[in-house]
């Protein structure tokens, strides 16, 4: 009970001291979003201090958030001009130079970490606010002096920019000689294909060319052929007309006078084949002849006996 009783007008000093602190605090019609969070956090009347430290930190970060916001056009501004200033055929002195000129101080140029024979520029672009934020500026080149990069990092980023590295802020240079030469090479390809694609059309195309004509003339000959054949067969059928009507010569007459039998069966034979119809009667196709009966002991005599010959 004593000790209660003593603590009592501890507490009661305590409470008095705070009643005090909030009478001497200046009232504001409405709390801003920092104050609102502050005292959701700390929402006891013995967090005071806290909460005015809390209020202090929020509100220089929004502060720094505002002056780093309108600082970020200038930042942004003078990493495109470095991007653009560099080109791709400069040498490192040249591009150390643009830099110089756009950034105001003096830039050296040292050995690659990663590697001892490239040869690079590092640098910063900081805020103008009370922040640690910057753009992180790295230009390199290669041991023949191609340049290979200029590329720019974002390091300390307020909240909702991006962190790390910044593609629409850098040239890769060597990347986009890669891709020239990837390119080159599928043109190239293409042009290739194109080329054998037409030279193959146009060999098909003479190729069915020389086949048509070599069935246009195969038509030709063949058709040279029949109407020759058909020439030699009409000549052959008019020859033989001609030599069907005209008189045989006397030498070869199957009826010519004086001729024995057997001449006459024999020039007969020239017509054709000699077949014996009758009693001595013998034909050979359209022609035949026809002897009479034997004599006096078989004998008929020479131009005698002749019934017929045609």
């Amino acid at each position: 009970m004593h000790a209660m009783n003593a603590a009592t007008p501890a507490r009661l000093l305590l409470v008095l001291v705070a009643v005090a602190v909030l009478a001497a605090t200046p009232k504001v019609a409405h709390a801003d979003n920092a104050e609102t969070e502050c005292a959701n956090i700390y929402s006891s009347w013995l967090q005071y201090f806290e909460r005015k430290n809390c209020l202090r930190v929020r509100r220089k970060a929004e502060e720094t958030r505002r002056c780093i916001s309108k600082d970020l056009q200038r930042m942004e501004s003078l990493a495109a001009e470095i991007k653009n200033g560099i080109r791709e055929r400069m040498s490192l002195a040249d591009a150390k130079r643009a830099m110089q000129t756009l950034l105001g101080r003096e830039l050296p140029i040292v050995r690659a970490k990663d590697n001892a024979e490239d040869r690079v520029i590092n640098t910063e672009i900081t805020t103008n606010c009370a922040s640690a934020f910057q753009f992180v500026i790295q230009l390199r080149a290669a041991p023949s002096g191609a340049l290979k990069y200029v590329k720019i990092w974002s390091k300390f980023p307020p909240s909702g920019y991006p962190d790390g590295y910044r593609p629409a802020l850098s040239r890769d240079f060597e990347g986009d000689r890669r891709r020239r030469q990837v390119e080159r090479r599928r043109r190239a390809a293409e042009a290739a294909k194109k080329r054998t694609h037409e030279r193959l059309r146009v060999e098909a195309a003479k190729r069915r060319a020389a086949e048509a004509r070599s069935k246009r003339r195969q038509a030709e000959a063949a058709k040279k052929r029949r109407a020759q054949a058909l020439r030699k067969r009409r000549d052959m059928l008019a020859l033989r007309k001609r030599e069907a009507l005209a008189p045989p010569p006397p030498e070869k007459d199957h009826c010519a006078p004086d001729l024995a039998k057997r001449e006459r069966i024999r020039r007969l034979g020239r017509f054709g084949i000699v077949r014996r119809v009758g009693d001595d009667t013998f034909r050979a196709g359209a022609h035949g002849v026809g002897f009479a009966a034997k004599g006096v002991g078989g004998f008929v005599a020479k131009g005698a006996g002749l019934m017929f010959c045609r």
